[in-house]
């Protein structure tokens, strides 16, 4: 992933940290919050409600933090 990627696909939807257009390919880290509709708007609305039938799942939010320099991220989900 780059960083033109991350921002297609996460900047209209999450509050990201750095705000606005302050980040680039040199900064350090830079991280994406979503909550349950913003995640739903990203992923679609299937992916963050699910379940079976002993149990349902509701994602309440995402924080995906995103390393530039080598183009790897992490997500960090709350049920």
């Amino acid at each position: 992933m780059d960083v033109a990627f991350f921002r297609s696909f996460f900047g209209g939807h999450a509050r990201i940290t750095p705000a606005g257009d302050n980040y680039s390919k040199d900064s350090p880290v830079i991280v994406a919050e979503l909550n349950n509709s913003q995640a739903g708007d990203v992923f679609g609305v299937s992916k963050v409600k699910n379940g079976n039938r002993m149990v349902t799942l509701h994602l309440q939010s995402m924080v995906v933090v995103f390393y530039p320099a080598t183009g790897k991220a992490n997500a960090w989900l709350t049920v």
